[in-house]
């Protein structure tokens, strides 16, 4: 028996799950492309931990991927026999009569999920280096956490090679060309040619998809870790945290709990086209000044440098929905997360692979389908986080 030839190419966040997915059918040959290595902290993935939970405050057409999603992370945690999420809960911080509020508790009820409800006084025993609001309102989120990203992606690739899938580790793909045969695919050390192909490049998404160019916009997302003004370890045990208005950032402490790492969304990340170049990964200190702020409102218990800085990168599309989809007969994106990514990764990997195989999506994303000739761009949505 023939067997059909598979490509993914970018064995990130959700490339390794695409890999891993496509590595249980027997009748396919399965390869990923990866210039890092999978587990590499130079895209979307690094900083150690990424926030998931269930209550989203997003769209109703979501839940049925969050909640795929969570099935999925089951699944993997069982096959690489590794724990990938840690339930120390989700946080999240929002003026009491904001809309955004409103949406969560709704959805909450909406799905039968559980948000337990944090005064002013109980947000500030929780959490006592963080300064709140008399009008601030804390929704906890208790089936949400970290998700320990590197590792996961690491473990996932690994995985999908346990099941036959072979990676190319530190082979960059130069081209893509699809003809009437199938998919040729050269890179820095050969040239290939697959049935189908699934394009999962991240940042990069520009060097090999150019028809999601005007689509797909490139952000560089800066992480910076505090620690408190006193060295001493600050924060009890306590959940993942984010604030939505009037100035969205979110944090997650580390593992000793003696510092936190902090970043924001939105227009405040640095633009990058069309792809990050090495001096990209620097930091300067203008991209470091809406810490300052975060800071002096938020964190007066933090000193004011941080210890470690970090610079990230992926791709954000005006309307916060990524773009999930086949583009032409043999090549399938899954690209433009806008820093949603991580928590939906299982799923949205699953996807790309059901697309590519021509096989019924296991959830309805029809919502995300884009004509590209025809697309224009909607007003900004605030990304779920």
């Amino acid at each position: 028996m023939v067997r059909r030839k598979v490509a993914v190419i970018g064995v990130g966040t959700v490339g390794a799950h695409a890999l891993f997915s496509l590595s249980g059918h027997k009748d396919l040959e399965v390869h990923g492309f990866e210039r890092y290595s999978p587990g590499h902290a130079n895209g979307a993935a690094g900083g150690e931990g990424r926030i998931f939970r269930r209550v989203l405050g997003g769209e109703e057409e979501y839940r049925p991927l969050i909640d795929r999603a969570f099935k999925l992370w089951d699944q993997l945690e069982q096959a690489t026999g590794q724990r990938l999420r840690i339930f120390n809960g989700s946080l999240t911080v929002a003026p009491r009569d904001s809309d955004y509020a409103a949406k969560m508790t709704e959805e909450a009820e909406a799905a039968g999920r559980e948000l337990e409800s944090l005064s002013p006084d109980a947000l500030r025993r929780l959490y006592p280096f963080q300064r709140f609001h008399d009008d601030d309102l804390g929704l906890l989120d208790r089936d949400g956490g970290m998700i320990r990203s590197e590792l996961a992606n690491l473990l996932t690739a690994k995985a999908a090679t346990e099941r036959g899938a072979e990676v190319h580790s530190r082979e960059e793909v130069r081209d893509v060309t699809e003809t009437s045969e199938g998919v040729h695919v050269t890179t820095d050390a050969g040239a290939y040619t697959y049935d189908q192909v699934i394009i999962t490049t991240g940042a990069w998404a520009h060097q090999l998809a150019p028809v999601v160019a005007s689509t797909v916009h490139i952000h560089k997302p800066v992480s910076a870790w505090f620690v408190p003004r006193d060295g001493t370890a600050l924060f009890g045990p306590g959940p993942v945290f984010a604030r939505s208005q009037p100035c969205q950032f979110y944090g997650i402490p580390n593992a000793d709990q003696r510092m936190v790492k902090l970043g924001y969304a939105g227009t405040r990340q640095t633009s990058i086209s069309p792809y990050p170049k090495p001096s990209d990964y620097f930091v300067s200190p203008p991209e470091l000044e809406h810490f300052a702020e975060i800071l002096e409102t938020h964190f007066p218990g933090l000193h004011p440098e941080p210890i470690r800085v970090n610079a990230y990168f992926e791709g954000y599309t005006d309307d916060a929905r990524p773009v999930v989809q086949r583009t032409s007969a043999r090549v399938t994106v899954a690209l433009g997360f806008s820093g949603n990514g991580f928590k939906f990764s299982p799923v949205l990997g699953e996807l790309a692979a059901d697309l590519a195989l021509e096989q019924e999506p296991a959830v309805d994303i029809s919502f995300l389908h884009r004509n590209f000739e025809l697309f224009a761009a909607a007003p900004a949505a605030a990304p779920v986080l």
